[in-house]
């Protein structure tokens, strides 16, 4: 490269903000990779207990914590109406577990440090029964659900799952399948899904499972993030996540209609939000003017709302990536979501906010693999469990269609329910559907009443509604707008 055209890319680097120059290195180190073949994960030995990730760790220690044992249960039930086969669908079953190490797995406590051990072969208790008619209502059905679902996990003895099959006459049943987030995520959901209805569809035909063998799972991705960590390949993320973070509070201190325990329960409970199709689409038309994606719409509308109730004008929301950046790890059963922290800073227009969270969340998206325990440790190394910074409200956006069971000549429809539970005192969650947006607002019954959540909820809808039909309005204006409804 001649000099002029250097000096020319130098100059075009250095106008570009710190988050965009960020992603462009990152887009240069993913295309080195890519041309000298992505970094392989080498099978770790089998001799003994392994070490667990980092994400994996920090979700045992919040589980110790825990009162109720059971906030980190994630569960997927499911009304199946059909000729269901439920000895096929055990067999599918018994077979993922025999795939899976994550399903096979049980955690000790060695020298006060969790590790994991891998057991060749983990029974599990394939639960049938058959409701009497009296509790076949759909009001009866999640009363049960909840019971099952509430249950503990023994991280210790295992398994760390659990499944059961309520039979609702012959042709109609509902499937319980609850796991501890120890072992999984929502990826990892769904790839249980479409591998389930793929045993099914063979074990039903008498053919062998099509399946290939994986090259990993969860325990040699563990062993070898930590060989990475003590390689120093965190080294660059910290110095991002530092910088992004410098100086900013650890918490959104929302008004709460009770005092924060001093111990949380970890009691929740949901309320549904929704954006109709016509404003769904305005607001994508918005930031696709911007350059930005829907996402970004929505977190800025939400650090409007937030801004407006605690007053604050710079604070972090958390949002969660899968994580699933090396391919070797992209079937693997088990925990590899991250948390990525968002700064906020609301000011000017909601036009120009837009640009502000787009930048963030380029920046922060370019450093997702460097696991939120770690950044924390940087930022706030004498941080309280009892609260974790920058973890306690939080946003996510589902834009692609869930996985789902499908066996042959068998509906197939998710049961919504609500736990009972949160991990965080608030959680806005979006999903894309048919061109519509709708969720859930999660929320701690420990600090807010339903009635609070709910105004929330509308207030957010105004933010959403004012900012596409006047995107140019100050985001203090906004905030005024809200304050003055309030007082009516």
């Amino acid at each position: 490269m001649d000099e002029a055209r250097r000096e020319k890319l130098e100059q075009a680097l250095r106008s570009l903000s710190p988050a965009k120059r960020a992603l462009f290195e990152r887009e240069l180190e993913r295309r080195r990779r890519a041309e000298a073949g992505a970094e392989r994960i080498p099978r770790a030995p089998r001799t003994g207990p392994l070490p667990l990730s980092i994400a994996q760790e920090w979700m045992w220690r919040q589980h110790e914590r825990d009162p109720t044992k059971c906030a980190r249960n994630l569960s997927a039930p499911l009304r199946l109406v059909g000729p269901l086969r439920p000895d096929v669908l055990e067999a599918a079953l018994r077979l993922l577990v025999d795939r899976h190490e994550a399903l096979r797995t049980t955690f000790v406590v060695e020298d006060g440090v969790p590790a994991q051990v891998v057991h060749e072969h983990l029974d599990f208790e394939f639960v049938r029964a058959e409701l009497p008619p009296s509790e076949r209502s759909i009001d009866a059905i999640k009363t049960a659900a909840r019971r099952f679902i509430e249950r503990p996990f023994d991280l210790e003895r295992g398994p760390v799952f659990r499944v059961s099959l309520l039979a609702c006459g012959e042709r109609e049943h509902v499937l319980l399948l609850v796991m501890h987030h120890i072992v999984t995520d929502g990826w990892s959901m769904g790839i249980l899904a479409r591998e389930c209805s793929v045993l099914y569809q063979a074990v039903a035909e008498g053919r062998p499972p099509p399946l290939p063998e994986l090259p990993v799972h969860q325990g040699d991705y563990a062993v070898w993030q930590r060989e990475r960590e003590r390689r120093g390949g965190f080294e660059r993320g910290l110095a991002y996540w530092r910088d992004h973070l410098a100086g900013a509070p650890p918490a959104i201190e929302l008004p709460t209609d009770r005092p924060r325990p001093a111990a949380p329960s970890f009691r929740g409970a949901k309320v549904p939000v929704a954006l109709s199709g016509a404003l769904t689409r305005s607001l994508k038309g918005l930031c696709a003017e911007q350059g930005t994606t829907l996402f970004t719409g929505l977190l800025a509308a939400f650090e409007i709302l937030l801004a407006t109730c605690s007053g604050q004008r710079d604070f972090v929301v958390t949002t969660v990536t899968a994580n699933r950046g090396n391919p070797d790890i992209e079937a693997v059963v088990g925990l590899f979501l991250n948390y990525l922290p968002l700064r906020a800073r609301v000011q000017g227009t909601f036009r120009s906010l837009l640009a502000d969270v787009r930048d963030v969340t380029l920046g922060a998206f370019a450093h997702q693999d460097l696991p939120f325990k770690k950044v924390l440790d940087v930022v706030c190394p004498a941080y309280d469990d009892s609260r974790t910074p920058f973890f306690e409200i939080s946003i996510l956006l589902h834009n692609t269609p869930p996985a789902r069971l499908s066996f042959s000549g068998v509906d197939v429809e998710a049961i919504s329910l609500d736990p009972g539970t949160t991990r965080r005192d608030m959680t806005l969650e979006w999903t894309e559907r048919d061109g519509a947006l709708s969720g859930f607002w999660q929320y701690s019954t420990d600090l807010f009443d339903r009635a609070t959540v709910e105004r929330m909820a509308r207030d957010l809808h105004t933010i959403v509604e004012v900012a596409v039909e006047r995107p140019d309005t100050e985001t203090a204006e906004l905030s005024r707008l809200l304050r003055g409804a309030a007082a009516r």
